[in-house]
This record gives structure tokens, C-alpha cells and sequence, in this order.
């Protein structure tokens, strides 16, 4: 990718300038605007990131932070919170009778929390600090497990929400741990694969299509259900996402574990149980982020499972009324992790998607 290759040597010797209001402002905008996108110089130059606050929660003696709002962190340490309350223990999947009902637990906390999602927007835009401030405090956390019924799952309207998600799969994510203890936790997207799939003929860039992320008023999503109005295109706002970057600290400040993932609307259940398999069941990182999962996004009103999940699990859970499919391609969910345990720190990329860790 020679050209795409030229750019990057620009953006390095300029910095960010170059992109937004430099030498390749110009080409930027010309091959989007001919591939029928609506773009402008001014667009560019007023656009720059914005810093906000993590949201965390208490897990156990520790605090996991996560991006706030337009992010999905929230999202998932509502999972987290809720599912906190049982008590999860490496016996809660030790026999087939206790994994079924630990599952059932696990799809119904995501599906109230998926529920939930449905409310979240830009901050900028929507006043949801109300929402986000209950969805990182035990009270709500409480609440929505109270409403899990042990032997049987429910009707949709029973969760709350209006769902609108797209899916996927032009996602990457990244963990880093150095010497000093300083870590980060990224995840990058161009949204679908290949993005727009329009390829830049000067500057080699392959151009997202994350506008695709956003709700549009009158037009029902991929399953006909009615777009999230806290999601609706406005001029500078930014979409709803499901990335969940995390890093789980302990009293001292020194990193616990840290995860992403890529995968559309499955990264925040594709890391709640990377979580959950490592903190509570005691599993290895490799362990913890290859172990066959489940998903349920709410709508569509399908729970999945990865075809190496115990038959008898799957039966199980249908005996509860779950609706079972098994779901498509592996590579469409990754997690990438790093977990310290007994002065050792491991690192594990998700082989569904051909990862690989590297330390020194």
C-alpha cells in the first residue's frame, strides 16, 4: 500500500495539521466528494477530538474505568454491576446445572443492559448524565436483577429500550502494557469491512462509512425495528458506538486486567465474559477470551452461541425459553487482553481473529 504508506509519512513529519488543515485536506476532500460523499474543507478544520471524563464502577476491590457516552463503557459495567450481585464463583460452571442457570443469568443481564443502551447518545447532544450516573451505581444495578427470573426468559417488552445497531466487522483493538505500569486500551474502526470501500487514488486511505453508526428518523434498521431517537444524525455529533475499551486497576493503581474487542454490537457481551470468565471463574487469559460464548443484543430476539458451547448448556437454555442460533463467523467478535495474576503478566489476542501478543 504504497500510497497509503506516503500519507502516514506525512502525517508523521507534519502531525495531525496535515490531515485536518494541511497538504492533504485537499485531496481528502476531493476523492470523498467524488465518490459522492459530502465532506468539505470546513468540515475538516473545525472537527477535533474531545476529551471526557472515564466512567467507572467498583468490581470487587477494584475500579474498572471505560469510555463514557458516545462509547458502550457504561454498557458493560452495567453488565458487570449486575451480574456482580450472584456472586459468580468457578463453581457457578463447574456442573452442567449450574452453568445453564449461570448463562441464563448472564443473557438476561445483557439483555436489560442492551435495553438500556438504547437511551445513550453524544453528551453534547442528549442529557443522559442522569441515565449514565444510574447505569455505574449498584441501585439500578439491583433493580434490573431483581427483574431476572431464574426459570424462564421473557417477551422483549419486558427489558425496556428501542434497539437500532448495526453491525461491524472493520474493527481493531490494541492493549499495552509497559515497564513503568503506564497502560492503554484502544480500539479503532472504519466500521463495516473495507469501510465505504472507496479507496483514496492519491492519498491510499480506505475511507470509513461510520455515518452508517447513527439513526435515521423514518427508516427502521436491518431487522425492521425503529431507530434510537438519542441517536439521530446532527451536525457535529458523534454516533453511538459499542466499543468498550477497559482497564481494571486494584487499591494501588497498578493494572488488574485490560480489554477491548472488535465485533460490532457483540463487543460489549464478548467482553463482559472475558471479564467475568478471568475475575470470577478463575480462567486463564487464554482461557478466558477463547471460552465458547453466548450473546444477546435484545433485538433480534435470538440468543447466540459459538457451536463449541456444551450441548446440554444449549438445551438448557431453550428449556428457559431461549430462542438458540448458532452464530456465524468467529472472526466477527475478537478480544484482546492483558491480566496480571501471581507477579506474572500475560498477554492473549483472540485467535477467532488472528492476533497475536508480543511482549519484551
Amino acid at each position: 500500500m504504497p500510497l497509503l504508506t506516503e500519507t502516514f509519512k506525512k502525517i508523521a513529519a507534519g502531525g495531525e495539521r496535515v490531515f485536518y488543515n494541511g497538504d492533504l485536506s485537499q485531496q481528502i476532500v476531493s476523492e470523498i466528494q467524488a465518490a459522492g460523499g459530502i465532506i468539505t474543507l470546513e468540515d475538516l478544520k473545525l472537527y477535533s477530538p474531545v476529551r471526557r471524563q472515564p466512567v467507572t464502577i467498583k468490581l470487587n476491590d477494584n475500579t474498572m474505568y471505560s469510555p463514557p457516552p458516545p462509547s458502550s463503557g457504561v454498557v458493560l459495567q452495567l453488565i458487570l454491576n449486575i451480574l456482580e450481585g450472584f456472586n459468580f464463583t468457578r463453581e457457578s460452571i463447574s456442573k452442567v446445572d449450574e452453568a445453564i442457570l449461570t448463562y441464563h443469568r448472564v443473557l438476561e443481564a445483557f439483555k436489560l443492559s442492551y435495553a438500556r443502551r438504547t437511551e445513550l447518545g453524544d453528551t453534547s447532544f442528549v442529557d443522559i448524565r442522569e441515565l449514565v450516573e444510574s447505569m455505574q451505581t449498584g441501585q439500578l444495578a439491583e433493580e434490573l436483577r431483581s427483574r431476572i427470573t431464574d426459570t424462564m426468559t421473557h417477551k422483549t417488552q419486558y427489558y425496556g429500550g428501542i434497539y437500532s445497531q448495526i453491525d461491524d466487522a472493520g474493527t481493531s483493538h490494541i492493549c499495552i502494557l509497559d515497564e513503568h505500569g503506564n497502560a492503554v486500551s484502544m480500539t479503532s474502526t472504519i466500521n463495516y469491512d473495507f469501510g465505504s470501500q472507496v479507496v483514496g487514488n492519491v492519498t491510499g486511505i480506505i475511507y470509513n462509512d461510520e455515518m452508517d453508526d447513527f439513526s435515521t428518523p423514518g427508516l427502521t434498521n436491518t431487522w425492521g425495528y425503529e431507530p434510537s431517537p438519542a441517536n439521530y444524525i446532527t451536525p457535529g455529533k458523534r454516533p453511538l458506538s459499542s466499543m468498550s475499551p477497559s482497564i481494571i486497576v486494584d487499591k494501588t493503581g497498578d493494572v488488574v486486567m485490560m480489554a477491548g474487542a472488535s465485533g460490532g454490537s457483540r463487543i460489549i457481551s464478548s467482553m463482559s465474559l472475558a471479564i467475568i470468565n478471568a475475575m470470577w471463574f478463575g480462567d486463564s487469559l487464554e482461557e478466558a477470551i477463547m471460552r465458547p460464548r453466548i450473546h444477546h443484543q435484545l433485538l433480534p430476539t435470538e440468543a447466540g452461541y459459538q457451536p463449541q458451547l456444551n450441548q446440554q448448556i444449549i438445551e438448557g437454555l431453550q428449556s428457559k425459553g431461549h430462542v438458540m442460533y448458532v452464530m456465524g463467523s468467529d472472526a466477527e467478535q475478537a478480544v484482546q487482553g492483558i491480566l496480571r495474576r501471581g507477579g506474572w503478566i500475560y498477554g492473549f489476542s483472540d485467535e477467532r481473529k488472528g492476533g497475536k501478543s508480543a511482549g519484551y
